[in-house]
């Protein structure tokens, strides 16, 4: 059946068809030509600046540092924790009559000591002198014996050999301990010497002026020898302690300005710049490797608080009057980056070199021009048409 007479005999039908075909070209059309919303941003020249952000906490560099040189009970704290002291304040006291009974027992230990080794160089003495007394009757068995060698002289020197050996080893043991309570006696002379210092020294004073930080120590708390009681420091000793990513670190020099917000200073940046940057790496919780850095805080009216948390953003370079775009609108692929512009009501793909980064604009010395516009907007393909 020719068409011509298909179309004649099946009008109604005919026309269904070429409706439905113009409606299916037209959707595909339509999804051809989609135009793609999108979000446009102007190459313009900027002062751009270069942060490494860090989190840490403020730190006390001490001025001087006070420990506890015995085991005692602390009876009286006579400041507040971050009290302004002066050099030779008294700062806390120690019980005088735990220590007074501590001096009366290392006296008690020490007589007694000293009774014992008394004792002892008489026990010795008397071994001594017994040990001469058992060499002499030996030496005369000995001589009996080698004038005549009958049985009862043979078994005369062998008892007295025996009894001057035995006197010998009594010596020996007996030097053997006056030698251990000689030391005895010498250390608890040391202890009662030491005890007599720790009576006479009951009051901690300030070593120097400034404000006083105590380390958890409480009054009729125990503390142990060697246990770190309280610092004084300065306004000057405040800084901020921040891990910094071992990539950043090649950023960071002594000097350098920063802004630090701490989380119970919400409202303020203060400001502040690296004291130090220290000379090895650290392992951080999270397993990275990081390097400590320092800060100093310049802030007069702060308070002088150990371990107040915080972000520091540290000002490493800047580059004034450079070409920029924000950084979100560059893209990759395998030949390198590139951005979207629009060309007629079509995207179109420009190869760009990127310079300098922050972490909002990045630098473009080649690829485009002050002035032109660059454009983004999801699953974004050259050729889109764009309003």
């Amino acid at each position: 059946m020719k068409l011509a007479e298909y179309v004649k005999r099946h009008k109604k039908r005919t026309a269904v068809l070429l409706l439905m075909a113009a409606v299916i070209s037209l959707l595909l059309l339509k999804n051809g030509t989609k135009e793609a919303p999108v979000t446009r941003s102007k190459v313009e020249k900027r002062t751009i600046i270069k942060y490494v952000s860090a989190s840490g906490e403020t730190a006390v560099t001490a001025q001087a540092t006070s420990y506890s040189q015995l085991a005692a009970n602390v009876s009286k704290i006579y400041f507040k924790n971050g009290s302004n002291v002066m050099e030779g304040d008294t700062i806390m006291e120690y019980d005088k009559f735990s220590l007074k009974a501590s001096l009366d027992s290392a006296w008690s230990d020490y007589l007694s000591a000293k009774a014992t080794l008394q004792t002892s160089f008489a026990d010795y003495e008397y071994a001594k002198a017994n040990v001469k007394a058992k060499k002499e009757i030996r030496d005369n068995a000995m001589e009996e014996y080698m004038g005549n060698k009958n049985n009862t002289n043979k078994e005369a020197f062998k008892t007295a050999e025996a009894n001057y050996q035995s006197a010998l080893a009594d010596q020996r043991e007996l030097n053997n301990k006056k030698g251990f309570f000689e030391k005895e006696e010498q250390s608890k002379y040391s202890d009662f010497l030491a005890a007599s210092k720790n009576y006479a020294n009951t009051t901690l004073k300030a070593k120097v002026s400034g404000t006083l930080i105590l380390n958890n120590i409480n009054e009729g708390q125990q503390v142990t020898n060697g246990q770190k009681l309280f610092s004084i420091a300065n306004k000057d000793t405040l800084s901020f302690v921040s891990e910094v990513d071992e990539t950043d670190i090649v950023y960071l020099k002594p000097g350098q300005e920063c802004v630090i917000k701490l989380d119970s200073y919400q409202d303020e940046e203060i400001k502040g710049s690296i004291s130090l940057v220290e000379a090895k790496t650290i392992t951080t919780d999270a397993g990275s490797t990081a390097v400590k850095v320092e800060l100093e805080i310049s802030k007069d009216d702060m308070a002088l608080i150990e371990g107040l948390n915080g972000e520091a953003k540290i000002k490493v370079a800047t580059k004034e009057n450079v070409l920029t775009i924000p950084f979100e609108y560059t893209e990759e692929d395998d030949k390198g980056t590139f951005v979207f512009v629009q060309s007629g009501n079509k995207t179109q793909k420009k190869r760009v070199k990127v310079g300098f980064e922050t972490e909002d604009f990045v630098e473009i010395p080649e690829g485009l021009s002050e002035g032109e516009q660059v454009i983004r907007a999801e699953n974004l393909k050259e050729g889109d048409k764009v309003k």
